[in-house]
């Protein structure tokens, strides 16, 4: 199943930067979409669901090393589901030419599917987290001789990248924008396993993380080809505005989201960006 998904971004991300900017999700070669990629994000969400058969799964987090334990992994599947199903709500409107019940479905959908997700990961934490100081990214350990200066930049993009990839999921605009999320967030499991195995070291470990979470914004670049000039740009302003409300001002997580997933549902497609040219 991990090899499966492994050959799929990398397939994917071809068509993203070098043909299709919907990575065969929606029109834009001309052929329209079909069934195919639809079924490809099965293996995908198995994949995530399919740690939960491991039971060796330290409940703490190990010391010094970037490394799967039982908090993480129910944020990695709740995180994995959300982008796995909005990818197919952004399909599934691409699929029916975004014929308005099918449109409203994919809105309503991926908001609820967000809001579930962050509740998931919530419920993960109050039963799993070991630690009251601990978080899944702000405590990441880092490689020896790493500054705190460092540190901290990579904890700032980190933590940004996690609202984009919210509101990413909640614009099913772009099918391949919630795809592409879902790079990081499998290929990081996959790291830690290397991590684990003394393949990876810490350092390689949040390098190649970082590039991971890098990617997405390279697709959205290339997307924003096929939008107004500041569709992208303005999304990445308001992930910078919804991060610093979070982090510099400590702003409840629900008092942040629960009105955007409420204006987004109400307001609709009216002056979001434009779905109907994917």
């Amino acid at each position: 199943m991990g090899f499966f998904a492994l050959a799929h971004f990398i397939f994917r991300f071809g068509q993203l930067y070098f043909g299709d900017p919907s990575a065969g999700y929606g029109t834009r070669l001309g052929k329209g979409p079909h069934i195919g990629p639809a079924l490809c994000l099965i293996p995908h969400a198995v994949l995530a669901l399919s740690s939960l058969i491991f039971h060796t799964v330290p409940k703490e987090r190990v010391v010094g090393k970037p490394m799967i334990w039982q908090e993480y992994r129910i944020h990695n599947i709740a995180f994995g589901i959300r982008s796995v199903v909005c990818t197919f709500l952004a399909w599934l409107s691409t699929y029916h030419n975004h014929a308005p019940s099918f449109r409203r479905l994919a809105v309503v959908g991926s908001c609820a599917v967000a809001l579930a997700s962050q509740i998931t990961a919530d419920w993960g934490t109050r039963n799993f987290r070991a630690s009251d100081v601990e978080s899944t990214t702000a405590t990441m350990p880092y490689w020896e001789g790493c500054s705190l200066q460092t540190q901290k930049r990579f904890k700032i993009f980190y933590a940004y990248s996690q609202f984009m990839a919210t509101l990413a999921c909640i614009a099913v605009v772009n099918p391949a924008w919630s795809l592409s999320v879902l790079l990081a967030i499998q290929l990081a499991s996959l790291f830690m396993t290397l991590v684990r195995k003394g393949i990876f070291t810490s350092k390689m470990y949040h390098i190649g993380y970082t590039i991971t979470l890098l990617m997405p914004f390279a697709v959205g670049m290339r997307s924003n080809l096929w939008m107004p000039v500041g569709a992208f740009p303005g999304m990445m302003v308001m992930g910078a505005a919804l991060f610093t409300l979070r982090a510099r001002f400590r702003i409840n997580k629900y008092a942040l989201w629960l009105p955007i997933y409420a204006a987004r549902i109400a307001i609709g497609d009216s002056i979001w960006m434009p779905h109907n040219v994917w």
